[in-house]
């Protein structure tokens, strides 16, 4: 057995249920359940200027409306939340980022392009660094800085 993918196999099957895809009227993006209530934290480029979005949940077509709660430019920051959360919602867990050390593994997860449920690995470079997001218009969706 290799114990390196049946890591990897295990984090994205517990992180993944967490992820969702939001809509909103000029692109889309992802974000993260925060808990049981539909609150969703994405970040503030995804939300814009919009107030209301649809959501949807991992491997899933059916979309829920969500309403902005706030957002935060300059941590590019954003909360949503469900009009009407379903029961069995998965709120990510979430660590600690002091605990972050250069060369551990990252797995990113969302919606690059619209493409639901989508996985990709990276590594830890570098750890006590402010930074700025890298843009991508490329592949709306797949925000790839400040992890």
């Amino acid at each position: 057995s290799n114990s390196l993918q049946d890591d990897y196999q295990r984090v994205i099957s517990q992180v993944l249920p967490s992820v969702v895809q939001i809509t909103t009227a000029s692109g889309l993006g992802s974000g993260i359940i925060y808990d049981d209530k539909g609150d969703i934290v994405t970040n503030a480029h995804v939300v814009g200027t919009a107030s209301t979005f649809q959501v949807s949940l991992a491997n899933s077509t059916s979309q829920m409306d969500a309403t902005l709660v706030g957002s935060y430019p300059d941590s590019d920051l954003a909360v949503i939340k469900l009009a009407s959360p379903p029961s069995g919602l998965r709120p990510a867990a979430f660590g600690d980022s002091g605990k972050v050390e250069v060369g551990q593994i990252t797995l990113a997860m969302g919606s690059p392009l619209g493409l639901s449920s989508s996985v990709t690995q990276g590594i830890v470079s570098a750890t006590g660094r402010t930074v700025t997001e890298p843009k991508s218009t490329d592949s709306p969706g797949a925000t790839i800085g400040n992890m």
